[in-house]
């Protein structure tokens, strides 16, 4: 039987050294609409539920965007990842000391344990620290980019 086919079937006993699980919880929840961080605050981008089939799974948690924007000399963007109103990653996109233009894709992955099967809702939140109305930074301009936050169970 090939591969193609054991997939279809939902098998779960694929070829390798122990059990594999195809997994099918999956949430994704993506925006075309232009996302604005205004300098000097912090703003939530995209947020969704999600339930874990069992309590001893690992959630991975994905997140992409396109960045555009100047920011101060010496500040950064932080992006963080919050399991309700918990924080459980944070990445710093880090500049030097110079002022820094940016336009360039970001891409994140965290894995969380939340060790629960209730609903959790889990949010990207962005923090610009950068003082000046020449510092706004945009994610994802209309119709040329999208931002994305998917989740899934490992």
């Amino acid at each position: 039987m090939s591969i193609a086919n054991l997939l279809k079937k939902n098998d779960y006993s694929l070829f390798c050294d122990k059990m594999c699980v195809l997994n099918s919880n999956i949430v994704v929840n993506k925006t075309t609409t232009e996302i604005v961080i205004p300098n000097n605050s912090v703003t939530d981008i995209l947020s969704t539920n999600f339930t874990p089939c069992d309590d001893s799974v690992k959630v991975k948690i994905e997140f992409s965007a396109s960045v555009f924007g100047t920011v101060g000399a010496g500040d950064s963007l932080f992006f963080e990842v919050f399991r309700d109103a918990v924080s459980v990653g944070i990445f710093e996109y880090e500049t030097t000391g110079l002022e820094f233009k940016i336009n360039s894709p970001v891409s994140i992955s965290w894995v969380d344990e939340p060790a629960t099967t209730n609903q959790l809702t889990y949010k990207i939140q962005v923090t610009n620290p950068s003082v000046g109305a020449s510092y706004d930074v945009k994610l994802s301009l209309v119709n040329r980019s999208m931002a994305q936050l998917i989740l899934s169970e490992v």
